[in-house]
């Protein structure tokens, strides 16, 4: 079955599992819908992410990286990644997951509507990043396609720009976990051009967590300049500047960034990975010693070596990644 096949709304007033009552559509993507659900026993509010899949081989990987999603996710306690709760598959044979329902918008989403970010909030959106990240490579999963449509900004009453991290679907699961990494060949490229380390563009087979830091910090460059470090021609163009050209100080493009922060966005985006910052943790410390000015009070914040406080109950949105902004219905 196409995802583009099917209405929106057909699944509308339906129970899944005689678990789930869909109430409405709230995203769509290439290969599927996110709609909001009830949890029936218990009234919660959750978002059902379902994949529309056909047997062709290119959907059957699609299948198994849907089910990468939530093992992965589920493997990491953090306040910072999205939760998922349950999976499944429907009578119609439609793979199905449960996850927490957020409300917002993702990092692209607000860059295409505000334009670039202040230094300040791309240093609080990083932060938060960078703690998911902590506990995403201690329990040995690298997500390998951070990207700003991969940051969701969950609107709090608390905090705007509260991040969650989502779509886990091509991460790699590094040899401190058992290791099934069906989706990793020989020679496979995996990730966004824009935001791909140079170890990921070449395909080498020992993609480790330094990979997601250079993502991070191309991120940050993105936010604060409106431009990807290497940006121009095709996708082949763009992998091979990432290889074979240091990325450009983010000040010649956004000179209002302090240089405090333009270093740390350097170190990350090193062509080499023993250049860069060798672990999430070293990269959050080095960006609260650098900022200490700009780095935001709160449990967010707070140096690495301290507990994350746990998160609290959210709302949601996203399809395939890609995040749909709703409004909050208690404002």
């Amino acid at each position: 079955m196409n995802a583009n096949d099917t209405p929106p709304d057909s699944l509308v007033g339906s129970l899944i599992d005689r678990k789930y009552r869909i109430e409405r559509c709230i995203g769509r993507g290439g290969m599927g819908a996110v709609y909001e659900a009830t949890n029936v026993a218990i009234g919660k509010r959750i978002a059902l992410k379902f994949l529309e899949v056909s047997d062709g081989a290119a959907d059957r990987d699609a299948v198994v990286r849907f089910q990468r999603e939530a093992e992965a996710a589920s493997a990491v306690e953090s306040g910072h990644i999205v939760q998922i709760f349950d999976s499944g598959t429907t009578e119609d044979d439609r793979p199905y997951l449960v996850m927490e329902l957020l409300r917002g918008e993702d990092l692209r989403q607000r860059m295409k509507r505000v334009g670039k970010l202040p230094e300040s909030d791309v240093i609080h959106i990083t932060m938060q990043t960078l703690r998911a990240l902590v506990r995403a490579h201690e329990a040995g999963i690298v997500h390998r396609d951070l990207k700003p449509d991969n940051l969701f900004l969950d609107s709090r009453d608390d905090d705007p720009l509260f991040v969650k991290v989502v779509d886990f679907g091509i991460s790699k699961v590094t040899q401190t976990r058992a290791t099934n990494n069906t989706l990793t060949r020989r020679g496979t490229v995996l990730g966004t051009a824009y935001y791909m380390a140079p170890e990921q563009a070449q395909a080498f087979p020992d993609i480790d967590g330094r990979a997601d830091l250079y993502s991070l910090g191309a991120i940050c460059f993105e936010a604060l300049t409106g431009d990807a470090p290497h940006s121009g021609g095709s996708y082949e163009a763009i992998l091979v500047k990432a290889c074979t050209q240091d990325a450009p100080d983010v000040r010649t493009k956004a000179p209002e960034t302090s240089e405090a922060f333009a270093k740390v966005i350097a170190k990350a985006l090193a062509r080499e990975r023993a250049d860069r910052y060798q672990d999430a943790r070293e990269f959050l410390d080095a960006l609260i010693d650098a900022c200490p000015d700009l780095v935001r009070s709160g449990p967010v914040v707070l140096r690495s070596s301290r507990p994350e406080v746990a998160p609290g109950q959210t709302a949601v949105v996203t399809a395939g990644g890609t995040a749909v902004p709703t409004p909050r219905q208690d404002r």
